[in-house]
Order: structure tokens, then sequence, then C-alpha cells
């Protein structure tokens, strides 16, 4: 994920800087809130928790988060396909990660993988459940001194089309993950929604609540997106949510169940965690509170794909 760090550079592609403490309630908006339109959907499909590569008692106990309304697969962070053999052989499902931050910023390697031949043989596979996008645009807006126009300007759209048409040609999905001003950002270029709606529900916008000032706006673009294009809505729930204010907060299992149940009411299908090494663990307070709203979701489907009517 990308974090705000300094001017200098990056940790793992951590970037910090001060952010106004932002009450949670404010900025997930659980509050009562009338919302526009709806894409209605005749049947919800299962709810998707993604998460990350762990050691093998993670893996085991990351299991344990599935329910008869709840799936678990994983996805990969490292750029080739070392994470991939253990799922195979398991026949475990997960997400291929196809563009990453992470790539250039802690791995040494391009942004994008562009290697169509290895995707297409990916995608190929049964427990392969499509490609994962981790905050590319958002990373070029870092490269950019936070430019947006820039960074829109430098996105490949060539290679997105290839990845799109692949995963589509194996009716996959390909999950989109940004967060701060990403999802405003391709909204409001008529050129990127011509693309939207060409590759229609193959995309899951998805919205990242890190940067944690600037989730209203990541949260009402992705889902108006998602809306408009009868598309499924994601969220990347983050322990970074809490350790990005200022002054930096220690995640809280109430509050990491407030933060997922954000998206919930928002018709939200896909969820994907991280945040820091603690909070991978299963007795963490940031992981209590996912087991929390898993344990919520058994019994609770969301409604239909709606965005905010404000504006944030």
């Amino acid at each position: 994920m990308i974090r705000i760090k300094n001017s200098s550079g990056f940790g793992h592609i951590e970037f910090i800087t001060s952010v106004v403490v932002v009450a949670l309630v404010a900025v997930i908006g659980i509050r009562v809130i009338t919302v526009s339109h709806a894409a209605q959907f005749t049947k919800h499909p299962k709810i998707t928790f993604i998460m990350l590569d762990g050691n093998p008692t993670q893996l085991t106990d990351y299991a344990g988060l599935a329910n008869g309304n709840v799936s678990v697969t994983y996805r990969s962070v490292d750029y080739g396909t070392s994470e991939l053999t253990s799922w195979n052989n398991l026949g475990d499902n997960y997400f291929y990660t196809v563009g990453s931050s992470d790539f250039p910023a802690s791995q040494n390697e391009p942004l994008y993988n562009t290697n169509m031949s290895l995707l297409k043989s990916v995608a190929s596979r049964s427990n392969d459940q499509g490609f994962y996008l981790h905050e590319v645009l958002t990373y070029l807006a870092s490269v950019n001194g936070w430019n947006w126009s820039t960074a829109l300007s430098q996105l490949n759209f060539t290679w997105l089309n290839n990845v799109v048409a692949i995963a589509k040609a194996q009716d996959k999905k390909v999950i989109w993950s940004e967060p701060s001003y990403a999802w405003q950002t391709l909204y409001q270029s008529a050129a990127v929604r011509a693309k939207l709606a060409e590759w229609g529900n193959t995309i899951v916008p998805m919205y990242g609540t890190n940067f944690p000032t600037q989730v209203a706006s990541a949260q009402y673009y992705a889902a108006e997106t998602a809306v408009k294009y009868h598309m499924s809505l994601g969220e990347s729930d983050q322990g970074w949510y809490f350790r990005d204010m200022s002054p930096s907060q220690t995640p809280t299992e109430s509050g990491s169940l407030v933060l997922a149940q954000g998206g919930w009411k928002y018709g939200v299908t896909y969820y994907q965690f991280e945040g820091a090494p603690a909070d991978f663990l299963w007795t963490s307070s940031f992981m209590l509170g996912v087991r929390d709203f898993s344990s919520y979701l058994s019994t609770n489907l969301p409604p239909p794909v709606t965005a905010p009517l404000t504006t944030p």
C-alpha cells in the first residue's frame, strides 16, 4: 500500500505526512445518509475476503473467516509466481497481482507485469479468481508530486486492455484497488469512463481506506463507478487507516469492525485486508475486528450497490 512518509523516499511505499485527525464516524460515513441510484442485482454474490499471503499458520487461521456467506481467497504480493505454487498444490483460490505500487517501490520491479503469456496461463487455472491491480494510479501520482492529471496521462491503457481481455475471456475479475483521489480522477475522465463502460463488470472498483482524510472521496467515486457500470464494489480495509492518522493510532477491535461496516451499507462484496505486520496476527485487535465482521456477515448480507448522494 502507499503511505505518505516524507519527500525523500518510501519505506515499503510508505509515505507519512501530517493529516488532521478525523473521527472514524465522520470519515467512513457511519451516519444515516440518503443514497442515490442503486444497481439492482437479482442475487447477491457470496462475499469475498481477500487475504495477503502469510505463513502456513496464518493461512490456516484465515480459512476460519469463511462461513455460509463469506469465502476466503488470497492475493499475491510478489512480482513473480512463487506464491502461487502452494495455493495451486492445495487448491486454494487466489487473485494474481499484475500491477502494484510495491513492485517498483520495494521489489525493484516494473509497475506492470507485461508477460501476457504468463497472465493467460495463470488466468486459465481453475483456482485463479482473476487479477489484482494494487494502487498503480496512486503510485504514478506519488512519483509526480501528487499531480493526478499527470499520473493519469502515464497510466498504460494498452496494458490494461490486455489484462481485462485475458480476465474476461476466462470469466474472471480484475480487482482495481486505489485510495486517495485516484477514483475521483478516473471517474471524472470521459476517456476513462468510456473504457470502464467497455470493460463492464469484469472490473471491480475497490477503494482503499489508507489516506484517512481522503477515504470519503475514494469511497464515493468507487461506488459511483460501480453503480454506473453495474459492477461489484470492493473495499481495501486497512490497519493503515488508524496508523496514518495524526497522531497515529493503534487499531482497536471495535474500530476495525466499524471500518469494515462502512462499506457494507454501500453493497461492498469484495474486501481486501492489509496493514502493518502486527495487524496480520490472528489475535491482533485489527484481525479481531475482521473476525467480528465475518460473524456479522454470516447473518447480514449487504444491500445492493449504492452510492452516497452527497459528493465529498
